[in-house]
């Protein structure tokens, strides 16, 4: 009796499952696109372009959305998303628990700019801002919803651009092919929000570039727990020298602690020269070592909490059509001081 009952149980819950995937599928959700960008527009400020398709997949049950942008209104987008996807197992949901196989964004371009009045290009207006605000604003004991548990397995982030402009300091920074695989992902809610998130992490970038500064091929290891981010095996190639290193990020402070070390055994002096200086100038090469901690927070408060080490080691160092030695030799001889002259 109790067999055939799990039996049946079985069975039905089976074609719930398959009524549920079939009907799902019936439902063409691209209909619904200029409604959704409509909704997000009144609620955010930000007018949301799918200009691809919102297809369905079944193994694992998912949705994808293709070529998406998000701009202010009236203006050119900046961000763009090729593919957005995520997928869920159908049987925790039928229990009102959302378990998620996978979450996607790939081919994402980002460009923030800093205009020359301090303002974003991503700033929606003020009057828009309080118009959301009142739009959104309801009783108490209306926002109050039952929702559901959510358990995500992995999230990947792939091929990732961002350009940033400051016009006030005219700076710009790049990141470029920025991957990510985050899993073993952990919330205890119990905890502040912070320290309640947990998880391990790859990250790869391809160039990272700062002005004239660039760093390429950096690959890491992360763990985030308790909210202090571990980047440990961290690896990365600087002016064309290998380098090695890790770093802790802190968030428990009110200015996160930022505690870094590095080691470059092989620095090349000439392509330093010819990166930074602009000119063929240096020759040789470095054994460089740095230990430094700082907290993140405007420029005088980084420099103020700036403290460490600094190690370094020449091998051929030297100056192109210049003489090292002679220069030094002319150097001392230029210190010798006659006491004789003292106090005449």
């Amino acid at each position: 009796m109790i067999k055939k009952f799990f039996i049946g149980t079985t069975i039905l819950l089976g074609l719930v499952i398959v009524g549920l995937v079939v009907t799902i599928s019936m439902i063409d959700f691209n209909k619904y696109k200029p409604q959704l960008s409509q909704q997000i527009k009144e609620k955010t400020g930000y007018e949301l372009n799918i200009a691809g398709d919102i297809s369905l997949s079944f193994s694992p049950v998912g949705l994808h959305v293709k070529d998406i942008s998000i701009a202010k209104v009236g203006e050119k987008p900046f961000a763009k998303l090729q593919d957005f996807g995520v997928a869920i197992e159908v049987i925790p949901f039928l229990f009102q628990e959302i378990k998620v196989d996978y979450l996607l964004l790939s081919n994402l371009d980002v460009q923030i700019i800093k205009e020359a009045n301090g303002k974003f290009n991503f700033e929606v207006d003020k009057q828009a801002s309080t118009q959301t605000s009142q739009t959104q604003a309801t009783p108490a004991k209306e926002q109050k919803a039952n929702i559901p548990l959510v358990n995500v397995d992995e999230v990947r982030i792939e091929n990732v651009n961002l350009v940033y402009k400051d016009l006030q300091a005219k700076s710009e920074a790049k990141i470029e092919d920025f991957d990510l695989l985050v899993q073993n992902i952990g919330y205890d809610a119990k905890k502040e929000p912070l320290k309640a998130l947990s998880f391990v992490a790859d990250a790869m970038i391809k160039k990272l570039q700062f002005q004239k500064y660039s760093i390429l091929d950096i690959k890491s290891k992360v763990t985030f727990k308790e909210a202090v981010a571990t980047l440990d095996t961290l690896g990365y190639t600087i002016f064309g020298s290998k380098a090695s290193g890790n770093a802790k990020l802190d968030l428990n402070f009110k200015n996160p602690k930022v505690d870094f070390s590095q080691n470059i055994p092989q620095l090349k002096l000439e392509n330093f020269s010819k990166e930074i200086l602009e000119t063929d100038l240096l020759t040789g090469v470095l054994n460089l070592q740095t230990k430094l901690s700082t907290v993140l927070g405007s420029d005088k408060e980084m420099k103020k909490a700036l403290s460490g080490e600094l190690f370094f080691e020449g091998k051929g160092v030297g100056l192109k059509g210049y003489d090292i030695d002679k220069m030094l030799g002319n150097y001392d001889k230029s210190q010798n001081i006659d006491m004789v002259d003292i106090g005449s």
